[in-house]
């Protein structure tokens, strides 16, 4: 059985918990993933739960070591980057420092949905990206703030039709006025989806760019992967692009 566990990065009221899912076997790990989670704020803090399946799963298949990689929900993405590669960074030097990880381990990033979107910032804006081998990004999430809320109805409303709520389908009242208010109010995200695009032209490591996949699910209507792979029409150093069966939370209930 895979090993579970947590340890603490940070100081003061900058701590985070990281989750840690080390090899069930006791051997040392192939490589170290980073795992950074949706944008449903209920999913990023358990990833034991809505993502257990699909990492553990991948720890058996490639018997990695998983960092998962919380964070709060906030519409100022810029620094909320700014924290997870403080945090991802700081989880490396736990590994390697008190766990006794070797620094030539390969290290990756994976992302899903609007964690995708976080760490395309973080890469782009701190060196984490020079420590990664290569990145995946799941069901890429570049949109504006009230497409992304509907992730947070897609998720309800799936979770109660997998749990046998026939007929309950609808998405909940609160989430429906929240895209509304964000829509009324003109509230966005910080950075906007533009000024990512821009960033990946311009910032995001070309060396990690060319060892980068993209996976879109063949169902999924909160998908940016077309836009960011538009980016790169033309040039001689581009993501791959993998199209999968499933929709857009496959992956927080088993997957490929």
């Amino acid at each position: 059985m895979a090993i579970w566990s947590s340890f603490e990065v940070g100081e003061d009221e900058n701590e985070n918990f990281i989750h840690l899912l080390e090899p069930a076997s006791g051997t040392s790990p192939s490589c170290i993933i980073f795992f950074t989670l949706g944008g449903v704020p209920v999913l990023s803090q358990f990833p034991e739960v809505f993502y257990k399946e699909f990492l553990e799963r991948l720890e058996v298949k490639t018997n990695c070591a998983t960092v998962a990689v919380p964070f709060d929900a906030g519409i100022d993405h810029s620094a909320i980057a700014d924290r997870m590669a403080e945090n991802m960074l700081s989880a490396l030097t736990v590994l390697e420092d008190e766990r006794g990880y070797s620094q030539s381990l390969p290290k990756y990033a994976i992302g899903h949905s609007t964690g995708s979107r976080i760490q395309v910032i973080a890469i782009a804006t701190s060196d984490i990206g020079e420590k990664l081998t290569g990145a995946a990004f799941m069901g890429y999430n570049n949109f504006e703030m009230r497409e992304t809320i509907s992730s947070a109805m897609t998720f309800t409303m799936e979770s109660e039709v997998g749990g046998g709520s026939e007929g309950s389908q609808s998405p909940p009242p609160l989430l429906n006025l929240a895209a509304r208010a964000a829509a009324a109010l003109g509230l966005e995200f910080k950075l906007s989806p533009t000024e990512v695009d821009q960033m990946l032209q311009s910032e995001f490591n070309k060396e990690l760019l060319n060892n980068t996949m993209l996976f879109q699910f063949e169902t999924d209507n909160l998908d940016s992967t077309p836009s960011f792979m538009a980016n790169f029409v033309g040039d001689a150093v581009r993501p791959s692009l993998s199209i999968v069966a499933g929709t857009h939370m496959t992956v927080s209930k088993s997957v490929f």
